[in-house]
């Protein structure tokens, strides 16, 4: 058996070991989870749009390669990433293969346009959370007007498979600290949002400080520079180790809903609570609903604190979205 993703989106290179020597987005850190756990079933490759040919890889067991080179290959099972717009592109390159469509993020608002071609070229989908696949059904369906003008019934499969969380991922001893908020989205989600619920609060709240760790770069007005600490991109065991110290991840922001949300999980599983606005995929994930609030009223995040300040919610992890668990998932649906 031969397993290829295609990713098409990526906006770096990685290979395995980029998952412990440096920060990684989401969906990569997915990516490899999986296909580090898929190895030993079978042959595994990792396609990449940016990797010149030259620089094709093996890395524990797993091939990192240039989309031309993925092009020689005749796979049993290809996953596209992200990019609708290669449907068509990757059935003429692997025409007997067995397409998945494999997105992480909000499915785009012209996704009806292009049923017909899923259909007809024999994809699945692959949704990440029960809240993605229902915004993935509605979006193939198109809006109310546009459902008369289809002749086309949807048998389009579309399954839910989490994204994973290490297995070794328990709580901890580790002292956290009462004043310490973090942030560790990217930027996009959201930041500049929390960085001014941020501000409303510690007028409350004056001994609270906010961590921000992400990829990106961001500049902080003066006023919060003796509040709010950038700590840029981070390894992955020195992010993980900030989740426990700190008193809880502070995600109040509105703007950006999550499909599934690693900052949920992964921070649930070391015992640490988020205070997230109730939205996208949040209820489905967080381990515990009394973690949401609604982020538009400053004054439910203030009173949450206050009771967080006097007791501390008792996080547990959720087994469910265990590594070990998750490819189960997948060898279930590739018949491995």
């Amino acid at each position: 058996m031969h397993i290829l993703f295609y990713d098409i989106a990526a906006p770096y290179l990685y290979t395995t070991r980029t998952l412990t020597q440096q920060g990684m987005g989401g969906t990569e850190a997915t990516i490899v989870r999986i296909a580090n756990g898929l190895k030993k079933y079978g042959r595994v490759s990792v396609a990449q749009r940016l990797r010149p040919k030259a620089q094709n890889v093996i890395d524990e067991d797993v091939d990192y390669v240039s989309l031309c080179t993925a092009h020689q290959f005749s796979p049993d099972i290809v996953v596209l990433l992200q990019s609708y717009r290669h449907l068509t592109e990757l059935r003429n390159h692997f025409p007997k293969s067995r397409l998945f469509y494999w997105t992480h993020n909000f499915p785009s608002k012209n996704l009806h346009q292009t049923r017909h071609l899923l259909n007809n070229l024999g994809y699945e989908i692959i949704a990440v959370s029960n809240f993605h696949q229902r915004k993935i059904q509605m979006r193939l369906m198109g809006k109310w007007y546009q459902q008369l003008f289809s002749k086309l019934k949807m048998n389009i499969p579309i399954h839910i498979l989490y994204n994973p969380i290490d297995d070794h991922l328990h709580p901890s001893q580790t002292v956290w600290r009462p004043n310490q908020l973090l942030f560790m989205s990217s930027t996009y989600k959201g930041l500049n949002q929390a960085v001014q619920k941020f501000y409303q609060v510690s007028r409350y709240f004056p001994d609270l400080e906010l961590l921000i760790t992400n990829e990106q770069s961001f500049k902080i007005a003066k006023e919060f520079t003796s509040k709010i600490a950038w700590l840029g991109r981070l390894k992955r065991d020195s992010l993980m180790q900030k989740v426990r110290e700190s008193f809880c991840i502070f995600y109040p922001q509105t703007i950006r809903a999550e499909t599934f949300g690693l900052v949920y999980a992964e921070a649930n599983a070391v015992g640490t609570p988020v205070l997230a606005h109730n939205f996208g995929a949040a209820a489905e994930v967080l381990s515990d609903q009394n973690q949401l609030i609604n982020g538009h009223r400053i004054q439910e995040i203030i009173e949450k604190l206050s009771a967080w300040q006097n007791k501390r919610p008792n996080i547990l992890p959720q087994e469910r979205f265990r590594l070990s668990r998750i490819i189960e998932d997948w060898r279930g649906l590739l018949g491995l």
